[in-house]
């Protein structure tokens, strides 16, 4: 998504009250300070994150960590909600089953501290592949490593979403949507969310992209699990090595198949490719092919991976959703020369994969 500066969120009250809440929360922490590092994501639209420094002292002497906290946006945002509360378990949920999300060290449901919900976490060092220009398969780290480096960074990142994708918990019950269970209700709480972000006007071909995966929902429908939601290589940080540090944003998590998330990455790939310019399935040299990475995934999640063309013409549906609105947001706010025009499910490939072309 395009990063918009919040200037409707006043930071020094942010700060101010989030230092109260540590006072409050770290009794063992004494003269404790807060301050904003000078590299700041913020994003007027979706979920604003601020880099922190924080320092106190206990009776071994001074301590300082670096922090990320995260709020709501200040204002109307490309989800109709943000319940951060939700975010925080899903990502402890994760880590508790081996997942490197970050580790959550604040979460705070009362307004009154910093004027929203928030959670904080442990700030997390590494890499992260461009997601804006110059992307990842044009120009940086990873388009410059060698083949085998990039071969090992694919698997890892596949690897991490197959364990993901591999936690299947009673627990999981907190994260159902309440238009039912699996992948029906999946498509009856994008619709829904297609008709908010378009003030009930969807238009008329992304509704029918919808009624063909309505028509042809899998049969049978693979098991549900975690699912990520925005499984991307911009949302892992990696080391040096190219092993997967920590997974970001999860404010899009939910439960069904491990094909939700592979063809939502699936997606992602090839609307960045034609982005830039490329082959539709232009990959890096090092990344394994298609067959590969299905016959590797399956065997990490312990079953057959289903064929993708369903899962991957759902993501661009989604996918085409959240931009109408950030869209109309944009021009909500006189921004107009982000304004998305182009909706990903009306490129060429996602009808031929209606179809069954590949």
């Amino acid at each position: 998504m395009s990063t918009v500066s919040s200037a409707d969120r006043d930071w020094d009250a942010v700060l101010s009250g989030f230092q109260r809440w540590l006072a409050e929360h770290w009794p063992a922490a004494d003269s404790i300070s807060v301050s904003m590092a000078e590299a700041v994501r913020t994003n007027g639209f979706s979920s604003e994150s601020a880099l922190l420094e924080v320092s106190w002292r206990t009776a071994e002497g001074s301590q300082t960590c670096g922090l990320v906290l995260r709020l709501p946006p200040a204002g109307e945002g490309v989800f109709p909600e943000y319940d951060l509360v939700r975010q925080a378990r899903t990502m402890e949920l994760a880590r508790a089953h081996g997942v490197p999300a970050p580790e959550v060290v604040a979460v705070e449901a009362d307004p009154d501290y910093v004027g929203a919900t928030f959670v904080a976490m442990n700030l997390v060092p590494g890499r992260i592949p461009a997601d804006e220009a110059p992307q990842y398969c044009v120009a940086g780290w990873l388009h410059d490593a060698a083949p085998d480096r990039q071969r090992e960074f694919y698997n890892n990142f596949h690897d991490t979403l197959a364990d993901i994708n591999r936690i299947q918990d009673d627990d999981l019950s907190f994260l159902y949507r309440p238009q039912g269970p699996g992948l029906a209700g999946e498509l009856r709480w994008w619709a829904n969310y297609l008709s908010w972000a378009t003030d009930s006007s969807p238009p008329a071909d992304m509704t029918e992209v919808l009624d063909w995966l309505r028509r042809n929902l899998p049969d049978p429908e693979p098991p549900s699990t975690l699912i990520w939601g925005d499984a991307r290589f911009g949302n892992m940080i990696f080391d040096d090595a190219f092993g997967v540090r920590a997974v970001l944003d999860w404010e899009m998590a939910a439960v069904g198949p491990a094909e939700v998330d592979l063809g939502w990455s699936f997606a992602v790939r090839r609307s960045i490719q034609l982005g830039n310019g490329l082959p539709l399935d232009a990959e890096l040299d090092g990344f394994p092919d298609r067959a590969q990475t299905l016959d590797r995934y399956g065997r990490r999640i312990g079953r057959p991976v289903q064929p993708l063309a369903w899962y991957e013409v759902f993501a661009m549906v989604r996918m085409g959703a959240v931009l109408k609105s950030l869209s109309r947001l944009l021009q909500q706010r006189g921004i107009t020369e982000h304004i998305v025009h182009t909706i990903p499910p009306l490129q060429d490939w996602i009808y031929d994969l209606m179809e069954g072309r590949p």
